[in-house]
């Protein structure tokens, strides 16, 4: 068989791992931000189109500070903007992270059903000579009889190009 999966890391480095994780989640907690979906509707974020005017606007209002507003002062700007970058670093560390985790997952996942779709038909094909297995496949058979349609429209959702069963984030 083909496998995409040839190595494994050690059960406590993957629980080692996600104590870390948790850790480092658990670290953030308190300075977290926490929006709701119609909050983040209208929000004017720093994208890479807004970098360029953002970078601009910290440079001048640092030079020109007494121009400002009289409440209003340039480090306060810059201060968020080096806890932006600081942040979006993270978020990146993060998001490699967990592209390299869920790479994993699938190829992993991939496998997996590789040897069940392969035990499956040796345990049907052997069914067919031996009526002991008649009784022990009845878990199997009820199986697909209630989630068979779902499994098959995974397959087509998978095939697509699509992530089945997962929900999105």
């Amino acid at each position: 068989m083909n496998f995409l999966v040839h190595s494994f890391a050690q059960n406590n480095e993957l629980e080692k791992t996600t104590a870390e994780l948790t850790g480092l989640a658990t670290i953030l907690t308190p300075f977290k931000v926490s929006l709701s979906n119609e909050s983040r509707n209208g929000l004017r974020v720093v994208g890479t189109s807004r970098l360029g005017l953002v970078e601009i606007v910290a440079k001048l209002s640092t030079q020109y500070d007494n121009k400002l507003a009289k409440d209003d002062q340039a480090a306060d700007l810059n201060q968020r903007l080096v806890y932006l970058r600081k942040l979006k670093a993270c978020k990146l560390a993060a998001k490699n992270l967990c592209e390299l985790l869920d790479d994993t997952d699938k190829a992993l996942g991939n496998d997996v059903m590789t040897f069940v779709d392969k035990f499956s038909n040796s345990l049907r094909n052997a069914r067919k000579y031996d009526g002991d297995l008649d009784e022990a496949m009845k878990e199997l058979d009820d199986y697909n009889a209630r989630f068979g349609k779902i499994i098959e429209d995974e397959d087509k959702e998978s095939e697509a190009g699509n992530n089945p069963g997962e929900t999105s984030q």
